[in-house]
């Protein structure tokens, strides 16, 4: 018998409803989410931009509520069952959510110029991973370059959460529960830079901690 994968995935998408961390929607200023930058972030950007709308279901809401209940019903699942789960974007944020943590709900204020927030699909930022952290530990790199698509980040943290990477500017990009084998959440999108070892290792791991006998 081959064996059975048992673990989650909880992607990127829409905003985390702020109801879920006590807020009330904010007002802010509509994202350019154009990638900037050089000619074949541009590129890139129309190719994933084109495949997004091919394959998205079109919706005038500005939260998920349905997909809100399914992936937190996920997230809880997989901490009771203690199932490794590697949060992306949206996904790590919900999963901090779900420990009782809150959200910046837009992170203009941590950059002195607009221009500072890069948002790129290719790896253009650089964040500091936290010595001692899992995520460390599985990449072995104390800095790592990567993309940005993101409007919202991680303010206070859940219960048993700890940041593994942040910007120089202070934005946190990961995060983790130490004490179990594999709940990680990284700000970025790994799955959008395939030709970085790096990122791979994260799926890898995942894959490999999900393995259970049959």
């Amino acid at each position: 018998h081959p064996d059975t994968l048992h673990g989650f995935v909880i992607g990127g998408g829409s905003d985390v409803d702020p109801e879920h961390y006590g807020q009330e929607p904010q007002e802010a200023p509509v994202a350019d989410t154009r990638p900037d930058g050089t000619a074949l972030d541009w590129f890139v950007g129309i190719l994933l931009g084109l495949l997004r709308r091919l394959l998205s279901t079109p919706t005038v809401q500005s939260y998920d509520p349905e997909r809100d209940d399914l992936e937190r019903h996920c997230i809880r699942h997989a901490l009771y069952n203690d199932l490794p789960v590697l949060g992306i974007c949206r996904g790590a944020q919900l999963m901090n959510v779900v420990r009782g943590g809150s959200l910046h709900q837009s992170i203009g204020h941590f950059y002195a110029e607009p221009a500072d927030n890069v948002r790129s699909l290719l790896p253009r930022k650089t964040v500091i991973v936290e010595d001692g952290s899992r995520l460390r530990d599985l990449l072995a790199a104390p800095r790592l370059r990567v993309n940005a698509l993101h409007n919202q980040s991680i303010d206070e943290l859940g219960s048993g959460m700890t940041v593994s990477a942040l910007e120089e500017s202070g934005v946190v990009q990961a995060v983790e529960d130490s004490s179990r084998e594999f709940f990680i959440g990284v700000q970025w999108h790994p799955e959008y830079m395939p030709q970085s070892a790096l990122q791979v290792q994260l799926f890898r791991a995942l894959v490999t901690s999900a393995k259970r006998p049959e």
